[in-house]
């Protein structure tokens, strides 16, 4: 596991990673067929979000609240990242991050915030959360964290 916020309300640091990323056109290889949890309840950014991990060619699964995804996980779901809006109303990202690690989710969660990382990241990361990303992210930040999961996977 890993512990780094990555804020995506900028241009994209070519020294983290190769500028091409930043390109609409711009298609990384992964070596697994990477398995994406989405929890995030605003309809339409849930699907502007989905159709920018679709365009990565990512299996994506979305879900309107927190008690979704955990249900996913009793049932036996598996996923390799978390994508959670840490500002949903019926049960925030922070309370699902933590309910995910307390019954043995061990996958990268990144929590998606339109707050200042500064606010929020102790609180996640004391959650068990692993990356936080700010919103409105850039399609070469997906990149970038899909990138560095399908490394860890080996």
């Amino acid at each position: 596991m890993f512990k780094v916020h990555i804020t995506s309300n900028s241009s994209p640091n070519p020294c983290a990673w190769p500028i091409e990323h930043g390109s609409a056109n711009y298609q990384p290889n992964f070596k697994n067929n990477l398995k994406v949890l989405l929890a995030y309840d605003e309809v339409i950014g849930r699907k502007v979000l989905k159709v920018i991990l679709k365009s990565l060619r990512v299996e994506t699964l979305a879900v309107e609240n927190g008690m979704e995804a955990i249900n996913l996980f009793h049932a036996g779901k598996s996923f390799d990242v978390i994508l959670v809006a840490l500002e949903m109303t019926e049960m925030s990202g922070i309370e699902v991050t933590r309910k995910l690690r307390s019954i043995g989710v061990t996958k990268t969660i990144a929590g998606l915030t339109v707050r200042s990382v500064d606010e929020v990241m102790q609180e996640f990361a004391e959650a068990g959360g692993d990356i936080l990303l700010t919103l409105p992210i850039l399609r070469a930040t997906f990149i970038k964290l899909l990138e560095d999961v399908d490394v860890s996977l080996g």
